[in-house]
């Protein structure tokens, strides 16, 4: 899974997932904006969950390897600048 502008892309390798398999991923869904949003389900605690949380109500829960992960970092990030922005107006 990563964020990219304007969608979520997700992205699996061939067959099992298993070591190494991380070079031969494939882009195997791209969800626009408008339809989903990545969120932090937990924002003030260090977990390994993530959420996709999709406009008609329903949800996808995704555990990372690392406690905060890069994802996290982006969010945490993310949320700083929109802070910044809303302070500004």
């Amino acid at each position: 899974m990563m964020p990219a502008e304007g969608r979520i892309v997700l992205a699996a390798p061939p067959g099992r997932v298993s070591v190494g398999r991380d070079a031969r991923m494939r882009v195997v869904a791209e969800i626009p904006a408008g339809e989903a949003v990545l969120e932090d389900p937990l924002p003030r605690y260090e977990t390994n969950k993530l959420r996709i949380r999709f406009t008609v109500g329903s949800w996808l829960v995704l555990t990372t390897e690392d406690r905060p992960s890069a994802l996290h970092k982006h969010l945490m990030r993310k949320s700083e600048s929109d802070d910044a922005e809303r302070a500004q107006a």
